[in-house]
C-alpha cells in the first residue's frame, strides 16, 4: 500500500515544539469546524415575538496595512542612494530597510541597484545585508532574480571555506524556493565539503527547498547530493537535514508533469451550482462538459459563451472549481532505485547473507531513513520498517519517541499494523502534552484504519475533559498565575484535538462504508447485464 505521505516539513531534530505546532495543525485543520453548521431550531419551543430590531453601531474594521512611503524621514529614493555611501554603517541599515517599503522594493530601479550592490559590495557585513535584502524581497523581473542567484552561486562556489559569506548565501538561496533551481550545482560542488557543520547542514536544508521543478520533479544531483554525501556527513545535524529533505522532494519522476487541464465534470457543476453561480450561466457551459483544455484555452472558451458582466462575477470560480486533480507522474524506478540503494546503507538490509548492519547510529536519522525509503518504494511500507520504527515509541528518549510518532503519521494508513502500540502511546500514564499530541495524531492519521482506536480516544477525552473542568476552576481562583494558565489551555487543545482526531476517524470510516456500497451496486449492476447463462 502506497503510504499517505503529507507535504509538512518534518520537525527538526529536537524540536519537541515545533513537533507540537505542527502535528496540532495538520489534524485540526483536517476537518471542518462546527461553525460551519447553522443552529438548529427545536421543534417543541415557540418562536419568542418578534421585536425591533435593536440598532447595532457598525462593526468597526481593522486597518487596512499600508506599505510605507517614508522610514525615518527617508523616501524609497533617498534610502537607495545610501546605498552607495561612502560609510559602511549607512550602506548596511539602507539594506535592511530597503525590504519595509514592500512591493516599490520589487521593481526594476530597486531591483537593478540591490543585484549591482550585490556584485560590487566589499564589506562582508554589508554584503550580506544585502543577501538577505534579496532573499526577503525577490524581483518583480525575473531577469533580475535570475541574476541574483548567478551572482550567490559564485559565491557559494567560491567564498572562503567556512565563512559567513558563503553560509548566508546558501540561506539566501533557500528563500527563492523552487525559483532557485539554477543554483543546484553551486551547491552540490565544493561547497558541500565545507568545514562548517552549520554550512553543510543548510546546504542540505536548501537542497530540499530549490532541488525540485514544478515540471519535471526531484533533481538528480540534488538527491544525490543528499543521498550520498550529506547522509554519510560526521554531523547526525546535517544527516538528519539530508534524509528529511529527500523526504520533501520525493522520487524522481519518469516524464515531465503534464499542465494543469481544466474540465467541466458533473462534479464540477454540482460545485459550482452549490456556490450560487446561476443556471443560466451553468446551461451556457454545457458545451464545454467533459472536454479536457489547459487553462488559457479553457477561460477562452468560457469567455465566448459568457457575457462580459458573467465572466466578470463568475468566470473565477468557474475556472477554481473546473481544475482536474493532479497527480505526479511516474517514480522513475531506475533512478530511484539509486536513492535506495544509498538508504540502504544507512539502515541496513536484513535480506543478505549474513544481514548487512546499518551504517546509521542515531536513532532520529534512522527513522527518517526508513521513511525515506518508504517515500521513494511503496513496497517499503512493510514490517521489516515498520517494525523497525515501531520498536522506538517504547524510547525513553523523547525526542526519538516524537520523531518514530511523526513519522507513523506521515505513513498512515500503511503504518495501521502499528495502532495499537500507538494507542499504548496515547495511553500511558504521565505522558507528555507533546507525546500526547503526536500520537493522537498518528492515530487520526490512519483514518478508518483507526476504527478500534475509537474506544481509547473517546475514553481519553472524557478523561481530559474533566481534567479540563478541574484545571479551569483552578484558573479561576488564581487568575494572574501563569502555569496554571498554561497548563489549561493546553488542555483545552488536547481535548480540541481528540475530538477532531474522533470526528475524522469516523467520518473515514463512513465513507469505506459508502465505497463498499458503490461496489456491490456495482457488481449487481453487472451481474444483472450479463446475458443469462442456459443450462
Amino acid at each position: 500500500m502506497t503510504p499517505r505521505m503529507t507535504w509538512v516539513r518534518p520537525a527538526r531534530r529536537g524540536a519537541a515544539a515545533v513537533l507540537l505546532a505542527l502535528l496540532v495543525g495538520a489534524v485540526v485543520n483536517a476537518s471542518p469546524t462546527a461553525d460551519n453548521h447553522p443552529d438548529k431550531k427545536e421543534p417543541d419551543k415557540k418562536e419568542p415575538e418578534k421585536k425591533e430590531p435593536e440598532k447595532k453601531e457598525p462593526e468597526k474594521k481593522e486597518p487596512e496595512f499600508v506599505w510605507p512611503t517614508e522610514i525615518n524621514g527617508k523616501d524609497i529614493h533617498a534610502v537607495m542612494k545610501n546605498l552607495e555611501d561612502p560609510d559602511p554603517v549607512t550602506r548596511e541599515l539602507a539594506a535592511t530597510l530597503i525590504p519595509k517599503f514592500g512591493p516599490p522594493a520589487q521593481k526594476g530601479e530597486v531591483s537593478k541597484l540591490l543585484v549591482k550592490r550585490m556584485a560590487a559590495e566589499k564589506d562582508p557585513g554589508v554584503k550580506v545585508a544585502i543577501f538577505a535584502a534579496v532573499g526577503n524581497l525577490q524581483f518583480e523581473h525575473e531577469a533580475d532574480n535570475r541574476e541574483a542567484l548567478r551572482i550567490l552561486a559564485q559565491v557559494i562556489d567560491t567564498s572562503v571555506p567556512g565563512g559567513l559569506g558563503r553560509l548566508r548565501a546558501i540561506q539566501t538561496v533557500t528563500m527563492f524556493g523552487a525559483k532557485g533551481e539554477g543554483a543546484i550545482t553551486a551547491l552540490t560542488g565544493t561547497a558541500l565539503n565545507d568545514p562548517s557543520y552549520t554550512t553543510r547542514q543548510n546546504i542540505a536544508i536548501a537542497l530540499g527547498r530549490v532541488g525540485s521543478s514544478e515540471t519535471t520533479g526531484p533533481n538528480m544531483k540534488a538527491l544525490r547530493a543528499l543521498a550520498d554525501r550529506l547522509s554519510k556527513d560526521e554531523s547526525a545535524a546535517v544527516r538528519m537535514e539530508a534524509t528529511q529533505s529527500l523526504y520533501l522532494l520525493g522520487p524522481p519522476w519518469a516524464e515531465v508533469k503534464k499542465p494543469p487541464q481544466f474540465d467541466l465534470t458533473a462534479k464540477a457543476l454540482k460545485d459550482l451550482k452549490q456556490a450560487q453561480v446561476p443556471d443560466t450561466v451553468l446551461v451556457k457551459l454545457g458545451p464545454l462538459s467533459n472536454k479536457e483544455l489547459q487553462r488559457a484555452d479553457f477561460e477562452k472558451e468560457v469567455g465566448k459563451l459568457l457575457t462580459a458582466d458573467e465572466w466578470n462575477k463568475f468566470g473565477e470560480l468557474i475556472t477554481f472549481h473546473s481544475r482536474a486533480p493532479e497527480t505526479d507522474p511516474p517514480i522513475d524506478v531506475k533512478s530511484a532505485a539509486v536513492i535506495i540503494q544509498l538508504m540502504r546503507l544507512r539502515v541496513g538490509d536484513p535480506k543478505t547473507k549474513p544481514p548487512t548492519p546499518g551504517l546509521e547510529k542515531d536513532k532520529q536519522v534512522e527513522i527518517w531513513a526508513r521513511v525515506v525509503l518508504m517515500r521513494f518504494d511503496p513496497n517499503e511500507v512493510n514490517d521489516e520498517n515498520l517494525d523497525a520504527i515501531a520498536r522506538y515509541l517504547t524510547s525513553p528518549d523523547i525526542g526519538v519517541k516524537l520523531q518514530a510518532l511523526g513519522a507513523i503519521k506521515l505513513i498512515g494508513e500503511g503504518a495501521s499494523k502499528k495502532l495499537t502500540d500507538v494507542v499504548r502511546v496515547m495511553a500511558a500514564k504521565g505522558a507528555t502534552d507533546e507525546t500526547l499530541v503526536a500520537a493522537i495524531s498518528a492515530v487520526a492519521a490512519m483514518g478508518a484504519k483507526a476504527k478500534p482506536a475509537l474506544p481509547d480516544l473517546k475514553e481519553l477525552l472524557e478523561e481530559k475533559k474533566k481534567a479540563h473542568t478541574a484545571k479551569a476552576l483552578e484558573l479561576a481562583k488564581k487568575k494572574n498565575d501563569v502555569q496554571l494558565t498554561g497548563e489549561e489551555y493546553a488542555l483545552k487543545e488536547i481535548v480540541k484535538l481528540l475530538e477532531t482526531a474522533i470526528d475524522i476517524v469516523e467520518k473515514a470510516k463512513e465513507k469505506d462504508k459508502e465505497k463498499d456500497k458503490d461496489k456491490e451496486k456495482d457488481k449487481k449492476a453487472a451481474q444483472e447485464a450479463a446475458p443469462a447463462k442456459r443450462p
